[in-house]
C-alpha cells in the first residue's frame, strides 16, 4: 500500500512540476505587459543588443524633448525566432548604431516596450549635395 502512495504522489508532482515549467513558459513569451492595440516609435542609439533567453532584447538610448537621454527596453522573440524570420545574430546591432524603433508600448507608460520592427538609419554628412548635371 505504501509503494501505491509513493507511486501516486511522485506522479503528483511530476503534473505539478509540468505545468510549473508550462506556467513560466508562457509568461515568458506573453505579450500582456504590451499595448497591441497601440503602435509608437522612437529614435535613438543602440546601447546594446541583448541575446539572451527566453527574449533578445535591444536596449536604446533616446533623447527626449527636454534634451535628457534615457534608456528605453524593447523585448523582442527568441534568438531563435529572430534568427530564423528576421535574419538577426547577436551582431545585428552594435553599440552606437542609430534606430527607428516601432513598438507596442508597455500598458504601465514605461519606457520601451514589444518590438515590432526597427530601422537602421543612415547619417549623411551636412555637407554633401547631389552632384550637379
Amino acid at each position: 500500500m505504501k509503494t501505491g502512495i509513493k507511486k501516486g504522489l511522485r506522479r503528483v508532482f511530476a503534473v505539478a512540476a509540468l505545468i510549473a515549467v508550462v506556467s513560466l513558459a508562457a509568461a515568458n513569451t506573453s505579450t500582456t505587459p504590451f499595448d497591441t492595440t497601440k503602435q509608437e516609435s522612437v529614435t535613438g542609439t543602440v546601447k546594446s543588443l541583448e541575446w539572451a533567453a527566453p527574449n533578445v532584447w535591444l536596449w536604446v538610448d533616446v533623447t527626449e524633448d527636454s534634451g535628457v537621454t534615457k534608456t528605453w527596453g524593447f523585448r523582442a522573440a527568441s534568438r531563435e525566432e529572430m534568427t530564423a524570420t528576421a535574419g538577426w545574430s547577436k551582431d545585428s546591432f552594435k553599440k552606437g548604431d542609430k534606430v527607428r524603433v516601432e513598438y507596442n508600448p508597455i500598458k504601465t507608460g514605461q519606457r520601451g516596450g514589444l518590438l515590432v520592427r526597427v530601422s537602421r538609419l543612415l547619417e549623411v554628412p551636412a555637407d554633401s549635395s547631389p552632384p550637379s548635371d
